[in-house]
């Protein structure tokens, strides 16, 4: 092609393996080539009669150029040019890696922080979308942590914005700082500055986007030594168990019962939950026709049944017969696992433990099923019969 364009323009081209050099480009050794192209693509775009450039298109530059271009386009008055620079940058993003890297060095972290004012919704949705780029790279952690609460402070506020895309694109942005190569050192910060309180607010919210968000945003959180104790003491749990009864929809299900496993480990979170009620909200539930519902459910209600109290309150609420009908048909193996780990643990109860002596041939069927091929769910299953079977004044199983 570079043969052909510079034929049409009388310059240099290369001709049976030999390229004749310009005076000016002798000596740049295997660098003449890459040099004569340059000058082509020049030539090539000043040609004569060229038709002015639409003012309202923002053309892709060569080279490192593209990156202060688009921090400077960010900034443009017109709203038309801020959206193709952040889109521009957001294929540059996609492309490679790279690019989020070597852009810090243009000022694009200053312009996107801008841009989370930006009048456009749109265009403050897509500067969450870039901002999560960068903070997922760890020279981009690295600058966002070298300004102290600055940046970080600035994510936080974006979750008030009045519009329900942005704010949940900045949960999303907050939840991607959590790192475990630095410690968390992002989400420690985050919970110093008032995170949890915000997270909190926002699982109450009547939008079902924003809801889930900000319960994934919370299961993050609880990686930090002691932010349960916060969780629960700005009534996280309360807010939590509100919204597994007032939703139908899966990933809502799916978030809140994360959050639920995960502070249920600690024995004040489960003594709140249990407070609460809120086995009583998982239940219906565990029956669910989506499975990653069902694997998040039966996984929370086996961590709620752990202590008498909670096994007495999930009895008290019908976990029993839920727990019957679910393990007569379930076929996932994750599912299945939850379900018999739950079983063996209320079978520890008397009441429950005489209940459940109708789910003992399909407990066998499981372990036959399971054969060497999931040794683990045989191996569980095997518990639940042992403890469905126990006979008191016997050693237990």
């Amino acid at each position: 092609m570079w043969q052909v364009l510079r034929r049409q323009q009388g310059e240099y081209y290369e001709k049976e393996g030999h390229v004749a050099v310009p005076t000016d480009l002798a000596g740049h050794g295997e660098h003449v080539k890459v040099a004569l192209s340059l000058r082509t693509i020049s030539m090539h775009e000043t040609k004569p009669y060229a038709p002015p450039k639409d003012p309202l298109v923002l053309t892709m530059p060569y080279g490192n150029v593209v990156y202060p271009k688009i921090a400077r386009n960010l900034g443009n008055e017109n709203v038309v040019l801020r959206r193709q620079a952040v889109q521009m940058l957001l294929d540059l993003y996609l492309l490679k890696r790279e690019h989020i890297v070597m852009s810090l060095g243009a000022g694009i972290l200053d312009a996107l922080l801008e841009r989370l004012n930006d009048a456009d919704d749109d265009m403050r949705t897509q500067a969450c979308i870039a901002l999560e780029f960068i903070v997922k790279e760890p020279k981009g952690q690295e600058v966002v942590l070298s300004r102290g609460t600055e940046v970080l402070s600035t994510f936080l506020n974006a979750t008030d914005d009045q519009c329900g895309d942005v704010v949940v694109e900045a949960l999303r942005l907050l939840s991607s700082t959590h790192a475990a190569y630095n410690e968390y050192e992002s989400t420690r910060r985050l919970v110093a500055l008032g995170a949890i309180p915000r997270y909190i607010k926002k699982v109450l919210d009547r939008d079902d986007a924003v809801c889930c968000t900000a319960c994934g945003a919370l299961v993050k959180v609880l990686d930090i030594k002691e932010a349960f104790v916060e969780v629960i003491q700005h009534s996280g749990m309360e807010a939590v168990t509100k919204a597994l009864r007032r939703n139908d929809e899966p990933m809502i299900l799916v978030e809140a019962s994360g959050v639920v496993s995960s502070i249920a480990v600690f024995g004040q979170g489960l003594a709140r939950c249990t407070s609460l009620q809120t086995v009583a909200a998982l239940i219906p539930h565990l029956r669910h026709e989506h499975v990653t519902v069902r694997t998040h459910c039966t996984s929370a209600a086996a961590q709620l049944v752990v202590h008498a109290e909670g096994k007495a309150q999930a009895i008290a609420c019908g976990i029993v017969p839920a727990l019957s009908m679910a393990v007569s048909v379930e076929d996932e193996l994750d599912v299945l696992m939850n379900l018999v780990k739950t079983i063996r643990l209320v079978s520890e109860h008397p009441q429950a433990r005489a209940e459940l002596a109708t789910v003992v041939d399909r407990l066998r069927e499981i372990v036959s099923l399971a054969g060497d091929e999931h040794k683990e769910l045989a191996a569980a299953t095997e518990k639940a019969l042992a403890s469905i079977e126990w006979v008191p004044g016997t050693p237990l199983p």
